[in-house]
């Protein structure tokens, strides 16, 4: 499997993604490049001979062969030569040892190539203060919870998802009636008129979102949710440079027959609808075609915290493109014995002032 980092074109250093600018920068010559730049660099327009003769000088990334490893998630870093462990779903990450962005092709080629991809639009130091926000209006966190060194720990992750788009030929006939009444002096007038109904077309059901990944933590993402799908942009590996990524492990058949039969039944709902006002319905008969599903795999950006007190993981998450946020809190079981125990002594101190006075 191949090791790649996206290289700065002016100093070959690692670039990553910039969510604040929506720029790819280098931390070592302060370059700044735009996708449509970073794309010309690594495929530049030329001859059949000279694209021969430049491809292994592509300034853009550099791509090395992993050594013969006895396992499958032990990598080479393609910058400083150290060995990076890594999961079997993940698919970019850092080098413990340089620092540099490390992305791991080989997971996200062929069949597992995403679609699209929402690049981060909130960087590390507002999602930090955002952190910072939330948890310092809270009483009785653990210090150890929002201390600097465990904010460092603040990581952006692209997590897989399946977003569909589904729709369904269908139509509905029944007999139906409208009665109207009213009344002219003493007499009450009755009128009933009788249709056949026909109701007929093709509805569309669209961004549908399931999880790719089978991991406790991705079920944790549904809580920020929804994305505005309207920023999907074509999927390119640079844009995972400086933050890490999961890979899926979870095919589309595991969701396509509880998605059509939901389908159906919506599309049933949403025919029957249509005869909302009729004073009676007879004869009803629904007919729905097969469902037709277009799915899209799709990385989504989140930046997580993750702290562990007394062997219990607690997490905050925050939707990366909007900015929505949840979080689990640990409790400092110290403070809230110090404030019992305060309270204890106020109240036992009034109650002996009580008992003086009266």
């Amino acid at each position: 499997m191949d090791v790649l980092t996206h290289k700065c074109p002016n100093c070959d250093a690692g670039l990553t993604f910039n969510p604040d600018t929506q720029q790819f920068h280098c931390e070592y010559c302060l370059s700044n490049f735009t996708a449509s730049q970073l794309e010309a660099f690594q495929n530049p327009v030329s001859s059949d001979q000279e694209t021969e003769a430049t491809t292994e000088q592509n300034a853009a990334f550099e791509s090395y062969e992993s050594p013969p490893l006895t396992e499958a998630n032990l990598y080479s870093c393609p910058s400083c030569g150290a060995e990076i462990v890594t999961e079997t779903t993940t698919a970019a990450t850092y080098c413990y040892y340089c620092h540099n962005p490390v992305i791991l092709a080989g997971r996200l080629e062929g069949d597992f190539l995403p679609d699209a991809i929402i690049p981060f639009s909130i960087g590390k130091e507002r999602a930090t203060q955002q952190f910072l926000n939330w948890v310092q209006k809270k009483k009785f966190i653990p210090k150890a919870f929002f201390n600097e060194k465990q904010i460092e720990n603040i990581t952006g992750i692209y997590f897989p998802y399946w977003i569909i788009d589904g729709s369904v030929d269908g139509q509905l006939t029944a007999d139906t009636s409208v009665v109207t009444s009213w009344r002219n002096g003493d007499t009450e007038y009755i009128n009933t008129k009788q249709y056949t109904s026909l109701r007929k077309g093709t509805m569309q059901f669209n961004g549908i979102f399931r999880n790719a990944l089978s991991k406790n933590s991705a079920s944790m993402i549904e809580s920020i949710h929804p994305y505005d799908l309207s920023s999907l942009t074509k999927f390119s590996s640079s844009y995972l440079s400086g933050f890490q990524a999961e890979k899926r492990n979870k095919e589309m058949d595991v969701f396509q027959t509880e998605i059509q039969q939901n389908i159906r039944r919506n599309g049933e709902t949403m025919l029957k609808s249509t005869l909302s006002g009729k004073s009676s319905i007879k004869k009803l008969t629904v007919q729905l075609n097969d469902v037709q599903l277009k799915p899209k795999y799709v990385l989504l950006p989140v930046w997580i915290l993750n702290y562990q007190k007394n062997q219990r993981n607690y997490s905050y998450i925050m939707n990366g493109q909007t900015g929505k946020f949840f979080g689990e809190l640990p409790i400092d079981s110290k403070k809230m014995a110090v404030l019992f125990a305060g309270l204890t002594g106020i109240f036992f101190i009034l109650f002996l002032l009580g008992g003086y006075y009266f």
